[in-house]
């Protein structure tokens, strides 16, 4: 089956406050970055890359297409009034010879890429793109672009019409409203199969885990490295009386009750809050993946001689079913992974401005590790993750991996255990992660108040 890529307006006029939606512009960042990477991709298979500009201003009225005769038309409706339309607004938008008709901080590659320019909302309405489809014996398209409710969905609607297969890039549509995004998704579900990002061979472990590159802009990740090194606060960590081949600190939301991540090491380190740069990459990332992000563990790898041994992420106070974020800078390191049971291993290079997303499952059912390299050149990561317990003033626990998993109960509790029982339970429990016969609720669901693994 022969695929294209189908990129919809992606321009300045959507993408700028002084353009078409004013203050409530669509936010670039994501959309550009996940772009990037699929064209990046893309282009390394010889996949057609075809791009969708609006040309407004110059005709007016609508264009309705027939309805194909089939079952599997029969019950998806064709475009409405407004989607067969062009715009027509008081505002003007995307006209002719403005700059802000631009295609918006993606570099065309006009001797492979192709370009039509469109005058109605749907990308098949008076142009030439359906017979460039068939000239290239296209019969799938994934469909990216804005806006998500007005032009991709006209778009994408034509192109089923048009007998193609529809594939919908979540990752890489928007619009002006969460809400507005959201009922396009639903309409397209109708006919088109929506995908989550990561696309085609970019999944590993159990398929919720991938590895983006080039995630932060030039302007944030050039420096990166050597504003890590200098604003953190390195400190030696301690694990049976024995430190750890590698700096750590702990960053995070230092507010009157902090999250906690406990995992095996003697003493709980003590939690700084978010240093500049730290603080900058965590923003980006939130806004990025739309996932909360309030702790951070980082590493500094002084030379390939500092390393870190197989386990899996310890999850009882990462909030169920989260993503963790692992992002790399500095020299490449092999991130591995080994399932647990058939020992399979994946070796992935994590070059410098590259993230790893690590998926709830195939924490539970691989290990992951960093040996020992032969170079002599530093790597500092960050681990970020959503925590779901927290830590007050008083020293008190409360939350998804206290006994007590919410402040009020916390407040009527009579009997705060802290006795050495809860202290070996844990460390069993920390261990039992690292097995196939692992279940959350049976090993984590009771809640630990201790913070200290030291005996």
């Amino acid at each position: 089956m022969n695929t294209a890529i189908l990129i919809v307006d992606f321009q300045k006029d959507f993408f700028d406050p002084t353009g078409i939606f004013g203050k409530k512009y669509i936010k670039p960042n994501k959309l550009v970055n996940n772009l990037k990477y699929l064209l990046k991709k893309s282009r390394g298979k010889n996949i057609p890359i075809i791009w969708i500009k609006s040309v407004y201003g110059e005709t007016s009225g609508k264009k309705y297409l027939e309805k194909p005769k089939g079952e599997k038309y029969k019950d998806i409706p064709l475009n409405n009034d407004y989607l067969s339309g062009t715009h027509s607004g008081k505002r003007k938008c995307c006209l002719r010879d403005n700059h802000l008709s631009q295609l918006y901080d993606i570099n065309m590659k006009e001797e492979e890429d192709f370009l039509f320019e469109k005058k109605w909302y749907s990308a098949f309405t008076d142009t030439k793109l359906n017979d460039k489809l068939k000239e290239l014996n296209i019969s799938k398209l994934i469909i990216t672009g804005v806006t998500a409710n007005v032009c991709v969905q006209a778009t994408a609607t034509d192109a089923f019409f048009h007998g193609y297969d529809i594939y919908i890039a979540k990752n890489c549509i928007d619009a002006t409203t969460d809400k507005k995004l959201a009922e396009a998704i639903v309409n397209l579900s109708f006919f088109s199969e929506i995908t989550n990002f990561p696309l085609s061979n970019n999944s590993y472990g159990e398929g919720d885990s991938y590895i983006l590159y080039d995630i932060l802009p030039d302007s944030l990740a050039n420096d990166c490295f050597d504003k890590l090194k200098d604003e953190v606060s390195w400190e030696n960590m301690y694990h049976n009386h024995k430190a750890a081949k590698r700096l750590v600190a702990i960053q995070g939301e230092k507010l009157e009750t902090q999250p906690i991540y406990r995992f095996p090491s003697d003493n709980m380190m003590q939690m700084k809050y978010w240093t500049d740069t730290t603080y900058k990459i965590k923003e980006y990332l939130i806004n990025f993946f739309g996932q909360n992000i309030n702790h951070a563990k980082i590493q500094y790898y002084r030379d390939g001689s500092d390393s870190i041994t197989k386990h899996s992420d310890k999850t009882l106070d990462i909030k169920m079913n989260t993503n963790i974020f692992n992002i790399s800078f500095g020299t490449n390191r092999t991130f591995y992974l080994k399932h647990k049971k058939d020992k399979t291993e994946i070796k992935i290079v994590m070059p410098h401005n590259s993230i790893f997303v690590l998926g709830w499952k195939t924490n539970l059912l691989w290990y992951h590790y960093v040996n020992k390299e032969d170079t002599k050149l530093p790597r500092i990561s960050i681990q970020f993750r959503n925590i779901a317990t927290y830590l007050r003033q008083d020293g008190k626990v409360f939350g998804q991996g206290g006994q007590c998993k919410t402040e009020e109960e916390l407040e009527e509790c009579q009997y705060y255990n802290l006795d050495e029982g809860q202290k070996v339970q844990l460390i069993k429990a920390f261990s039992k992660e690292n097995s196939l016969d692992f279940n959350w609720n049976r090993e984590y669901g009771n809640g630990f108040n201790v913070l200290s693994l030291k005996n």
